[in-house]
């Protein structure tokens, strides 16, 4: 069994990430972004996968509100699903990018040389 992730870097502060059975029951939510506390609260009664978005979508709470960027509920959660299946879908590829790998090489591409 892996270890838990009790904590990320996020717009250069440590935001603290927990597991709580009262976000599920109570607020009947997956989880949250807690920004008094710096924290994203998790329901640890998730599966892997489910908490794995849930992570990114809270991560992505706390960039909008760091950011102040205004972008509807609805909104945020499609784009962190979407951006879910993009890392779940293209792991060596992320592997690559964070490694600092090339991403693509010069060359002609519809006419016009890549910079």
């Amino acid at each position: 069994m892996s270890k838990a992730i009790t904590k990320l870097r996020v717009l250069g502060q440590d935001v603290g990430v927990v597991g709580d059975d009262l976000v599920g029951r109570e607020r009947e939510c997956f989880g949250e972004f807690r920004p008094g506390r710096c924290q994203i609260a998790i329901d640890p009664q998730l599966d892997p996968q489910q908490q794995g978005e849930t992570l990114l979508h809270e991560v992505l709470e706390k960039l909008t509100h760091g950011l102040g960027i205004d972008l509807e509920h609805a909104g945020l959660t499609a784009l962190s699903n979407g951006l879910y299946a993009v890392l779940r879908d293209n792991t060596e590829a992320v592997r690559r990018i964070l490694a600092g790998e090339r991403i693509v090489g010069s060359g002609v591409a519809g006419g016009r040389k890549n910079a």
